[in-house]
Parts: C-alpha cells; structure tokens; sequence
C-alpha cells in the first residue's frame, strides 16, 4: 500500500485528505494514466463515505502558500483576519486578527515573523507562532498589493497608490518612495540586495536601484498586463503576461533573450524549477515546462473537465518532481513533472 495526499471538491468545498491506495485501486489509477490526467493527483475520484471518515480541511480563500519547516496555506476568514495551516495535516498553525480590509499578500520574513499587506492601506509584522501583531506600518495612501523582502531588516511593498515603498522592519520608517510607475503596481520581486523588479498595467518591467531609489531600465516587449516576475539567474528574469506570452530578459542591457509562446491565454504564474527550466501556469486551464536556454515547451500538463474555465493563478515548487498548483483561490493541484 502507499499514501497520497488528494485534494477533492465537494459540495463547492475543497477538501484535503491522506488517502491511502489499495491494490485493488490501481486498476483506477492505470485506468486515469491512460487518459493522461494522472499527471495532476487530485483527479481520482472518492466516494461520499470516504470524505466523511477522511481527515478533511476546506481551503477557502487562498491568499499563498509559504515553505517554513513545511508547507503552510494562507487562507482569509474575514477581511479582518488570516490563517496559517499545515498543507498535509490541514491543521493550523495560528490565527492573525488585525487588518481592515482584505488581504492581498502575506510573505515569510525569518523562522517567526510574517508581513502581510491589506486594502486598508497598511503593512503588518507578525508573531508566525502565535498570531501577535507586533507593528503596523502606515504609508500608503491605497490598496497595498505586493511585498518582497529585502534581508532581514528591510522590505518593499507595492500599491494602488502607484508607489513603491522600501521600510525599515525596526522602526516602520520608510525608507524611500519609488515613483515612476504610471498605474498600480501589481508584482515586485528581489533580483539582489540592491535591485528589485517590479511591474504595472502598463506592460513594462522596471528595475531599480533600491539605494538610490532610482529606475536604471525599462524592459519593454510585452503587449499586455504583466502578472508576475521571476529570478532566474543573476543576469536573467522571465515575466509573464495577460498577452499569452513569457519574455526572459537580460538584465545587464535590458533586452529580450527569449519569447515563450504556446499558452492560448493570459499567463498568471511562473515559476523557476532548474537553472535551464520553468513552469508557467494561466488561464487556458494548461501548466507548461519550458527549457528557458531554447525557448521551446518540454511538457504541457492539462487541467481534466471538472477543472473547466478555472485558471492557475499561482505554481510553487514543492521538490525536485512536484509543482503545487493554485486554481483561482480554492483548489489545490499536485503535479508530478
């Protein structure tokens, strides 16, 4: 026998579960492989009487998932709080009561303190153990959208109010106020401890100078909104874009290196699996790899029927063979690449 963790809707709630796999049931399984959905773990089916002895939990509301020790999901109770709990037990780990207004964002900072960022304008530090609020910071003067962290005393955020702030985690001060973008600033993401990316509606990627507080380029090619931005190496970022496509670029002069196409629409998530591949995740219900040196797409994994006019909102790496996939903000996918 082995054990599987499986994620399954029922009566519109998503429930997670360790199933375990008989060997009169791998006929089931075979039967799934050869229709080429097993790729994705949660299309086996269970019965009603199966969900009620199962050790079940319904993750609503997604906001992220983050790897501490293991894997917690960040689900929203109410726009005034969030919890943390276990990916595989569901159990939780703590509840955190505090903002105004929905969250848009929560990211590690160390081992035991949290940021979260809210539509009620602020940013707030968190006890991770026991849901403590231990500082709100203040200075925007709209939705906070994005956080990133720096190192270990510093974060920037995005917003609405189309700024970028950088803040000292010690005193709450902000720092510097970066103001070139011309629309809300949906994505940040750290390329050093002195450079940062970020993007807008506008369809360009900017990267600045965090010290100085100063755009140095503008990554122009995309034809539509960018919804995320990775690292690659430390010449190389890829986004994404409601424009179907992927871009790499070379961030020494600011030109494209590859254009990934292949998705049928917007494209909401990638992610960095190896120094040569990444897995990209949209709204054509379809996960693709790509070998980022050619351009060309090795795999293309495809949601099953129940999953239709869902879309991939985000992918997070679980190891070296798994991608955990977000469906809007209530499904769990596991992937075996």
């Amino acid at each position: 026998m082995s054990q599987r963790i499986l994620f399954y809707r029922f009566k519109k709630k998503t429930l997670c579960l360790l199933y375990t796999i008989l060997p009169d049931e791998f006929e089931l399984i075979e039967k799934i492989k050869h229709k080429k959905l097993t790729s994705c773990i949660s299309k086996i089916k269970i019965s009603q009487s199966t969900v009620e002895n199962a050790n079940t939990s319904y993750f609503n509301n997604i906001i992220g998932v983050l790897k501490l020790n293991c894997l917690y999901v960040v689900t929203q109770v109410n726009n005034k709080t969030f919890e943390i709990s276990n990916f595989s037990t569901t159990k939780r780990l703590a509840t955190f009561t505090g903002h105004n207004d929905s969250i848009n964002c929560v990211i590690k900072l160390n081992n035991i303190r949290i940021a979260s960022a809210s539509n009620d304008k602020t940013i707030r530090i968190w006890n991770l153990l026991n849901g403590f609020c231990l500082k709100s910071i203040e200075g925007h003067t709209s939705n906070v959208i994005y956080l990133a962290r720096i190192d270990d005393l510093q974060i920037v955020s995005s917003s609405s109010d189309i700024t970028i702030k950088i803040w000292d985690l010690i005193t709450g001060n902000c720092l510097k106020t970066l103001t070139e973008h011309n629309g809300e600033v949906n994505y940040l993401t750290k390329v050093s401890n002195t450079h940062i990316a970020s993007s807008c509606g506008n369809n360009t990627v900017k990267i600045w100078n965090i010290q100085t507080g100063s755009c140095f380029k503008n990554l122009i090619g995309h034809k539509n909104t960018i919804n995320c931005i990775v690292k690659l190496n430390n010449t190389t970022i890829a986004s994404c874009s409601c424009d179907h496509s992927i871009i790499s670029w070379n961030l020494l002069n600011g030109y494209c290196k590859k254009t990934f196409n292949g998705h049928l629409k917007a494209v909401y998530s990638i992610i960095k699996i190896n120094s040569k591949t990444i897995a990209s995740g949209g709204n054509d219900m379809k996960m693709k790899v790509w070998n980022t040196l050619a351009g060309n797409c090795l795999k293309t994994f495809e949601l099953c029927s129940k999953f239709k006019h869902r879309s991939v909102s985000k992918l997070i790496i679980l190891d070296k063979t798994q991608i955990l996939s977000v469906l809007d903000k209530n499904t769990f996918n596991v992937w075996n690449i």
